[in-house]
């Protein structure tokens, strides 16, 4: 099996990096990679919860009923009356088409959609494996791809990348312990990788067509943003692993004491189907009639 390692040594100088290749010692510039948003830490987002607007109803009769100690109360009511959707006005819709326009220009060009599966061998060596149009590619890399996560996209090597992966953690002396006890697994067999402290990040291709320009920017751009982005990276990852773990305590003390359930309400009316048919059909063809 053909193992070829691509990356020599990544330098960044003057927000540029400069890549040069084992093969040739050919020397490429290119922009830095980034996240272009936040990287997640773990904790949901603050975000203001939208105020909808209740509609005025009257009730014609209610009904409390207890289901597994939950109380729904269910009510029968006039229709309410909905508040009507609000119209945009020209400069409205102009100014957010111009928004939009400005939005393209800064993003790059797409390089692809991938699922990545990584297995980190004692935080610090990665198997990696990706498909690429109907194609497997492998790889072993000095990056722990713990710290790759907490994001969906990623810019590099002049493009756009949508990315999910699915990382997963394995400890080697687990691995020989459970071969001693009798368990059939095999030992992963992790070819000689430069020092990453370093070295910086590399990366050996194990499987998978390495004249492949598109596979192979993909996990360049990977390592890229290592380097780019390691200490949001890192920090993130951090963050991420305390979150899990005040998590898993908060989960301990609600199987220990749930929180009681929460009152539902259910609203319920007439509706005249026919009706509402008859004035969507008529909108319809106003509509249609306006267009010519």
């Amino acid at each position: 099996m053909k193992s070829v390692i691509l990356f020599s040594a990544v330098l960044f100088l003057n927000g540029v990096f400069i890549l040069t290749s084992h093969a040739d010692d050919e020397v490429i510039i290119f922009q830095q990679a980034r996240v272009p948003g936040g990287i997640s830490d773990g904790r949901p987002s603050p975000r203001k919860a939208a105020v909808k607007p209740i509609p005025d109803y009257k009730i014609h009769w209610s009904q409390i009923k207890y289901v597994n100690g939950q109380k729904f109360i269910i009510n029968s009511i006039e229709p309410p009356v909905l508040p009507l959707k609000v119209q945009l006005t020209t400069e409205e819709i102009e100014k957010q088409d111009k928004e939009y326009q400005e939005l393209l220009k800064t993003l790059k060009p797409a390089g692809g959609t991938f699922m990545v599966f990584a297995t980190i061998y004692d935080n610090q060596k990665t198997l990696v494996t990706f498909n690429h149009e109907g194609v497997s590619f492998r790889c072993w890399s000095n990056i722990d791809w713990n710290y790759l996560n907490g994001f969906v996209s990623f810019e590099g090597r002049g493009k756009r990348y949508s990315m999910m992966l699915l990382p997963s953690n394995a400890s080697i002396e687990r691995i020989k312990e459970d071969i001693a006890k009798g368990h059939e697994l095999i030992l992963p067999a992790i070819p000689p990788l430069p020092d990453l402290a370093t070295k910086g990040p590399h990366y050996t291709v194990i499987e998978g067509d390495t004249e492949n320009d598109d596979a192979m920017e993909f996990i360049e751009a990977n390592h890229d943003l290592y380097a780019a982005e390691k200490t949001r990276l890192i920090a993130a990852h951090a963050e991420r692993l305390k979150d899990q773990k005040i998590q898993a305590l908060k989960d301990v003390e609600l199987r220990k004491n749930p929180l009681p359930k929460p009152d539902i309400t259910i609203n319920f009316w007439k509706r005249d189907v026919v009706k509402e048919r008859q004035k969507a059909a008529a909108k319809a063809i106003e509509q249609e009639g306006g267009q010519r």
